[in-house]
């Protein structure tokens, strides 16, 4: 924030976002790249303190993620079906700092996906809307330019069963943070999916964890160019190996004066065992007020 700790202006959009889904839960087949929440960039979880009345989010995210590579169980990459996997999450924040201690925030979301599969060697496509996610976080602001927090997420299963949905309930923890120093930010989150039962096959799927790091440098007000790097690990279960993928980002965020912010990666996977490729282009805007 540009001005002093205990003031109360409205905080840029791009601290005002929150950590609040895992993408890979909206998918059926666990074959599908792109970890958890490679979506994000940074000051994600740089959440506010001292808010004189609650604040309101929306972000869009979005990536497209190409798929013609897969690693094997060794960790080569060899031939796979030429997939496109193309994502929206439109998300919705409300949120608040407790009256008798400012540096606590509490809020909500609700973040609706529309997934889109083209498997081009195939020649199938499958679209819908996806199965929702809700639920609460909390944050505490060691600094003013530091924040620790947590989440506890639903998946509900009431989406599409053409794109994986309708099929179980998923409970989605993480634990974040960001802190800040003169141009300097790092952002980061350990997430963790727990699986329900299918209604369909009875059995419950793998459980997975994963985590996010960016690291960004403020160049001007409104240039900011990131690096990332993001790791996700699902166990072995149901007959299917344990699999595992490291992805690179490489991205620039653009903040401007009227609330809003746009971000955009590359990410590319450079080592993994048992799954697709990542190869995804991921997009991010942010309104707050």
């Amino acid at each position: 924030m540009s001005k002093q700790y205990g003031e109360t202006p409205k905080p840029p959009a791009h601290r005002l976002t929150s950590a609040a889904l895992l993408l890979a839960c909206f998918f059926s087949p666990a074959a599908y790249a792109e970890t958890s929440r490679g979506f994000i960039g940074p000051f994600e979880y740089q959440l506010p303190g001292n808010l004189s009345k609650p604040i309101n989010v929306v972000v869009q995210y979005g990536y497209i993620d190409r798929e013609h590579k897969q690693w094997n169980g060794v960790g080569n990459k060899i031939g796979a079906a030429n997939v496109d996997v193309n994502v929206g999450l439109t998300k919705y924040v409300h949120a608040w700092n407790l009256e008798s201690n400012p540096d606590v925030g509490i809020g909500w979301e609700v973040i609706a996906p529309l997934l889109s599969v083209q498997d081009k060697t195939a020649r199938t496509t499958s679209s819908g809307l996806a199965d929702p996610v809700a639920g609460g976080f909390v944050w505490y602001k060691p600094t003013k330019d530091s924040t620790i927090g947590t989440d506890f997420l639903f998946q509900v299963p009431v989406g599409s069963n053409t794109v994986g949905g309708g099929d179980r309930w998923r409970i989605i923890q993480s634990v974040f943070g960001t802190v800040k120093s003169d141009n300097l930010n790092y952002t980061a989150d350990i997430v963790w999916d727990w699986p329900g039962k299918s209604t369909g096959t009875r059995t419950t799927a793998a459980k997975t964890w994963s985590t996010h790091h960016r690291v960004g440098y403020s160049v001007t007000a409104l240039l900011l160019p990131y690096i990332g790097v993001d790791y996700e690990r699902q166990e072995a279960k149901n007959g299917q190996p344990t699999s595992y993928e490291a992805v690179g980002n490489l991205g620039l965020v653009l903040t401007f004066p009227a609330g809003y912010t746009f971000a955009m990666h590359y990410g590319r996977g450079f080592r993994g065992e048992n799954r697709a490729q990542t190869n995804s282009i991921n997009a991010r805007f942010v309104y707050a007020w």
